[in-house]
């Protein structure tokens, strides 16, 4: 047999693959009927009828009409069975919750507590941590190492509320990006509340005018925090590295404190 031979059968071969689904089977008409069908032809070795099958497609809607006036069509069960399945899980579900609430009346209450014990212990130890090590990274600041001159731009009064206070506003560059703070400056204690509050804003936009220059000492890491004149003490550097920390902890342990305290009161009730 030449080469030529060998492609012509092999070709023939693949036409005849290819055409096979197009052979005469009768298809069942439901889903459970092709599935049933198709392990059968499995069970029987009879791949080649399984493969067919798989072309097969349950029967429309209006196919389905048309059987039963005909009196050849057999229900479905498929959706009976998803609809008994559905109903099981919903029943599942059902019983998970109530053996929810049956766990958080009585002892439930207790484990409960427990739980939130922990997560409040957990949230005291992160706390702790990360505010050893924010304060062990910034102990550096106080041998003042890193700083730089900023300038003074504006002085102000500020009227909030009750709080009334000067506040001193200036910029400064650090590896050539700009920061900008402010400060406080005492004005009453200095003048006196005899003065008025223009004319004490006065002096001090005298004694600091716009480009009047301040030392800056900053955080070498995040040079948003910096501190005027002089390095910061340890003290300072303790403030910088709780107080964010502290907000985030009060945040977390103040809502497991509010739940705790509602299941105790609901246990009681």
């Amino acid at each position: 047999m030449s080469f030529a031979d060998i492609k012509r059968a092999l070709f023939v071969g693949l036409l005849f693959w290819l055409s096979t689904p197009t052979f005469a089977v009768d298809c069942p008409a439901t889903t459970d009927e092709i599935l049933a069908a198709q392990e059968q032809a499995i069970a029987d070795g009879d791949f080649l009828r399984s493969r067919v099958l798989t072309n097969c497609r349950p029967q429309s809607i209006h196919e389905k009409a048309l059987a039963e006036q005909v009196d050849l069509y057999v229900p479905d069960t498929t959706t009976r069975r998803l609809d008994g399945e559905t109903e099981n899980t919903d029943q599942g579900v059902a019983v998970l919750l109530a053996n929810t609430f049956e766990l958080l009346e009585g002892k439930g209450v207790a484990l409960f507590s427990d739980v939130i014990l922990l997560l409040e212990v957990i949230a005291v130890f992160v706390f702790l941590w990360t505010s050893i090590n924010r304060y062990n990274r910034r102990l550096v600041a106080t041998l003042g190492s890193h700083f730089t001159e900023g300038e003074v731009s504006r002085v102000d009064f500020v009227h909030a509320g009750e709080s009334r206070y000067f506040l001193g506003s200036f910029g400064y560059a650090v590896r050539g990006i700009d920061y900008y703070g402010g400060f406080n400056v005492s004005g009453f204690s200095e003048y006196g509340f005899l003065m008025s509050t223009d004319g004490i804003l006065e002096k001090l936009r005298k004694k600091y005018p716009a480009g009047y220059k301040v030392r800056v000492f900053y955080y070498k890491d995040d040079p948003t925090e910096h501190w005027l004149h002089k390095a910061p003490t340890k003290w300072a550097i303790f403030w910088k590295a709780v107080i964010k920390p502290l907000i985030v902890l009060v945040i977390v342990l103040v809502p497991l404190e509010f739940v705790d305290l509602l299941m105790t009161l609901s246990s009681k009730g």
